[in-house]
């Protein structure tokens, strides 16, 4: 191996080194890890290859604070990569940047940043290509009303998520949305982070309570991590807490056992997307079916059913039909007026 090539593997090695910012790297510590590699240099030398590789690369920055230098990759910079970055997984970074970013922990996303930039300078340079194309071919969208989604704001959403990722206790200011003012400081043990019609919940319980319990993250005034240890609920499981229904508004206990009747158009949204495993759908007459399943007795329910308006009778159980038919009488009466 040449001498020339010696420092060109040698400058590579120590730029793979170097941490994005925050954190830092000391020459200290690069020579200790150079020198686990079997090479033997001195820092002095490192010194000199990180000057000049500083004219190279722009983003290679140093901290000259303090007795020890810190050396670290600016905000936002390319990560240097061998192999190079390859097109799917330029796209991959790209996809999570435009749909997942926000699920992830401050932390993480200040380290994913420089990947991705350098997914979209991958991008960029095959712009014509069907892997570039992709990303404008794919959305996730929602049949829900669009609303602009209530603002978090960036001191919380990072106490909370930092929180969250150590397991460490959280004190927060908390509004609920059925108080006037804030409440006095909870101390919360975070469980888990939920999405919900773009709005974020905190699934924690508080102090050394058990019962488990939902936080808006928009109605938290302020949040603080603390250095205790979160208290964990033996068994608790974030997939089964969903499954039980547990972000949807429960009107009873029992779960209904429903019998609706719909026009066909209708009842051919829910045979491909059923509201139950033991869904049962019966033809009728004159276009309209029977939907019979057993599903949780609940606000979302009958949100769902006034909204099909005339398209869905409800048949069964019968304090339901009477419910909804009240409700319905109450709006006819409201839009009689003049």
């Amino acid at each position: 191996m040449t001498i020339a090539s010696g420092v060109m593997r040698r400058q590579w090695t120590m730029l793979r080194m170097i941490p994005a910012a925050p954190r830092r790297i000391s020459v200290r510590d690069i020579e200790k890890q150079v020198r686990l590699t079997g090479e033997v240099i001195h820092r002095r030398s490192i010194q000199r290859d990180l000057v000049k590789l500083q004219e190279e690369f722009t983003d290679l920055l140093c901290d000259e604070r303090g007795s020890q230098h810190g050396w670290y990759w600016g905000n936002g910079a390319e990560r240097v990569e061998f192999p190079a970055m390859d097109g799917y997984t330029a796209l991959s970074f790209r996809l999570m940047e435009l749909h997942t970013k926000d699920l992830l922990p401050p932390v993480v996303r200040r380290h994913l940043q420089g990947y991705f930039t350098r997914a979209g300078s991958v991008l960029a340079m095959h712009a014509d290509g069907a892997l570039t194309r992709w990303q404008d071919l794919v959305r996730v969208a929602s049949r829900d009303l669009q609303r602009i989604p209530p603002k978090v704001s960036d001191a919380v959403a990072t106490a909370v998520y930092d929180a969250l990722l150590e397991g460490k206790r959280l004190r927060v200011v908390y509004q609920p949305v059925d108080a006037s003012q804030p409440r006095e400081p909870y101390e919360l043990n975070p469980l888990g982070l939920v999405l919900v019609n773009q709005v974020y919940y905190l699934v924690a319980t508080a102090w050394d309570y058990d019962d488990v319990r939902q936080y808006a993250l928009h109605r938290m005034r302020s949040a603080e991590k603390l250095s205790g240890l979160a208290t964990r609920i033996k068994g608790f499981n974030l997939d089964d807490y969903l499954a039980a229904g547990e972000f949807e508004i429960p009107v009873s206990d029992k779960p209904l056992r429903l019998k609706l009747r719909m026009h066909a158009d209708l009842a051919r949204h829910v045979e491909e997307a059923p509201l139950a495993n033991d869904q049962q759908v019966k033809e009728e007459h004159q276009g309209w079916k029977t939907v019979s399943a057993t599903v949780n007795d609940t606000w979302q329910l009958r949100w769902w059913i006034l909204s099909q308006g005339k398209y869905v009778e409800v048949l069964g159980p019968k304090r339901l039909r009477s419910e909804i038919a009240r409700t319905l009488k109450g709006a006819l009466a409201r839009y009689a007026k003049p």
